[in-house]
């Protein structure tokens, strides 16, 4: 019989749920800690020792954990404890499609890089030298990093563009839209790698994976914004959301001034990311030749990190700097405001160029919230600004992608030979 913390009532789980959950419960602490004894575990998660031990005995049959010796005696003496740390052959490669160049990262299953290796690539080559280029770099890198084929579990693919996550059709790719439509990078990839798990996803839906790693965002309803050249969203609850035709989470192409003359890249009017682009600012700055005469903008106007200065100039009280970001906040403020009705998220995380926000901007931005009345401001969306940059995104959305997959295998918690 099991003890007391692992009997069931006629409304809990079965027995066989409830080993499954103690095991990964069990696992998930060996995996965050360098290294653990029987009694650290029983202590930490309340299962009783002898459970501890059989599923110990498991995860060493399995491969995922190994006994490094004893560990210290205690103060009043007695046997030393046998010591374990986790342990897992397998690896996982994430790519990244980046402007210029194939970003490859092998990470462990602890997240911790092995292999990394950056290989410049022309887009405008055509697809099938992009999968020459793909293909063989990745059979080098796995050279180069003394990683068998059989210890990769799984590949992670992030890229700009429309993508079909379900099946891995690539409908549009951003970075070479002279590859066509409807591009199945996924099913190509699986006939290379039949006994791995492949992910082909939008860069900024594995961004805002990488935020399921961190116990503050996990159970939240979020919304993970990227800004860059475009800006797209990442909708979470508990789980990423993909839309059926992948457009979920397009807010760059919100509609917030229809009498806007610039015309978007969608063929509409007044979009979002075209109201906050780099290229408006500069319009806007040099609408007024005097003003900007006056400004300490006029120094940062051609800057590839115009909008970090920005900011930097209105938190020290520049004028036009300052004009320009409350015009930035209250176009912010209402796509902010759609975003609430449409998904109504507790948490908005900010990545890319708009993470370096200052206070200028947040405290007009919170301002500008405000005039949506009927929302209330103390349940409002908490607003975090994700600083990182994309590559390390990409990098660890990949991992938490994969991983979760990895350890939510059922039969990493099944019982060993002896059980």
């Amino acid at each position: 019989m099991e003890k007391e913390e692992e009997k069931y009532t006629k409304n809990a789980s079965m027995p066989s749920d409830l080993k499954y959950l103690n095991r990964k419960r069990i696992l998930q602490m060996i995996r965050n800690e360098q290294v653990v004894s029987v009694n650290d575990i029983s202590e930490a998660t309340k299962i009783s020792r002898p459970t501890v031990k059989k599923a110990i005995q498991s995860f060493e049959e399995k491969g995922l954990l190994v006994s490094i010796g004893k560990g210290s005696s205690t103060s009043t003496g007695g046997k030393r404890p046998e010591l374990y740390a986790f342990y897992c052959e397998e690896v996982i490669l994430c790519i990244y499609l980046e402007k210029e160049c194939i970003h490859f990262t092998i990470l462990n299953m602890k997240n911790e890089r092995i292999w990394e290796k950056e290989v410049s690539f022309c887009y405008g080559d055509t697809f099938e030298k992009f999968q020459h280029i793909l293909k063989n770099n990745i059979y080098l890198i796995l050279e180069e990093a003394e990683i068998s084929y059989e210890s990769l579990y799984g590949i992670s693919l992030a890229m700009e563009g429309f993508i079909d996550r379900n099946i891995g059709i690539v409908r549009f790719c951003a970075l070479a839209p002279e590859w066509g439509r409807n591009i199945p990078i996924k099913a190509w990839l699986e006939e290379l790698f039949p006994k791995q798990v492949i992910i082909v996803e939008n860069l900024v839906r594995i961004a805002g994976s990488s935020l399921l790693l961190e116990e503050e965002y996990r159970n939240k309803r979020m919304v993970v914004i990227y800004t860059e050249a475009g800006i797209s969203a990442c909708y979470i609850d508990r789980e990423v959301f993909t839309g059926r035709n992948a457009l979920i989470g397009e807010i760059g192409h919100m509609t917030i001034d229809y009498s806007d003359e610039e015309v978007c890249s969608c063929g509409s009017r007044g979009c979002f990311e075209r109201m906050v682009s780099e290229s408006r600012i500069q319009k806007k700055l040099k609408e007024n030749p005097k003003k900007l005469s006056c400004s300490t903008m006029k120094q940062w106007i051609e800057s590839d990190n115009l909008i970090r200065h920005l900011f930097e100039e209105a938190d020290k009280g520049d004028k036009l700097a300052k004009e320009i970001v409350s015009y930035l906040a209250e176009m912010f403020s209402l796509m902010l405001k759609n975003v609430a009705i449409n998904f109504d998220p507790e948490i908005i995380v900010i990545q890319g160029k708009y993470a370096y926000a200052g206070e200028y901007f947040k405290t007009e931005l919170k301002e500008a919230r405000k005039k949506a009345r009927f929302f209330p401001e103390e349940t409002a969306s908490k607003l975090y600004y994700d600083m990182r940059p994309l590559r390390e995104l990409q990098k660890l959305g990949g991992y938490q992608e994969l991983a979760e997959m990895f350890f939510e295998n059922p039969e990493l918690y099944e019982g060993n030979t002896a059980e």
